[in-house]
């Protein structure tokens, strides 16, 4: 009997005192509102490396495809292209989108379709984390994948990569080897990624 009012009173010891709970939330709360503004700007972040990441990626399976079809890798004068359909149809969509003389080429080159990234637009194109992507270029070109309405601070940032010291946008570049950007309309713009293909 002893043991079981020990035991009891062990049980009840265990517990919190709405003290304790207290501090616990108020340091939660705390963390919270250091750690909110970080992981809200991260989007922003995690959406610039999203789009300089996919137009690496797409300047690679470009280039694979037409070294293993043997083709150019100019996106206006490639026969890859199924007709009708564009660099960003072969790329997002995959062997559907390819010229029936090209399919077995296409195979070769193991590239795998971009579904995970690109979204089609009803009535055609491409999005990539809800912006119109466009390829264009290539061949003694770079490859230009040209992302439209991005946010000035999503472009700010995809420009930062590629030039640290880079605080703030100029009204627009167009000489950048890298990242181009246009004229900002209401806070959006067109940023351009340049990828050397041949």
């Amino acid at each position: 009997m002893k043991q079981a009012k020990n035991f009891l009173r062990r049980s009840v010891q265990r517990g919190f005192t709405l003290l304790e709970l207290v501090i616990v939330v108020a340091i939660i709360g705390v963390l919270i509102a250091l750690v909110a503004p970080n992981v809200t700007g991260s989007k922003d972040g995690a959406n610039a490396q999203l789009l300089t990441k996919t137009a690496q990626d797409i300047a690679n399976n470009w280039m694979l495809i037409a070294q293993s079809c043997g083709t150019t890798t100019d996106a206006a004068a490639s026969p890859v292209m199924a007709t009708g359909k564009t660099v960003a149809d072969v790329i997002f969509g995959g062997v559907a989108n390819v010229a029936a003389a090209y399919t077995t080429c296409y195979n070769q080159s193991k590239v795998l379709p971009m579904v995970d990234v690109g979204q089609p637009v009803s009535g055609g194109g491409w999005k990539v984390a809800g912006y119109t992507t466009t390829i264009t270029g290539g061949g003694t070109q770079s490859l230009q994948i040209k992302y439209s309405g991005v946010p000035d601070a999503l472009v700010l940032l995809m420009a930062q990569k590629y030039n640290p010291s880079l605080s703030a946008l100029a009204a627009s570049d167009t000489t950048s080897p890298v990242v181009q950007y246009s004229t900002a309309t209401n806070g959006v713009r067109d940023v351009t990624v340049l990828r050397m293909v041949n």
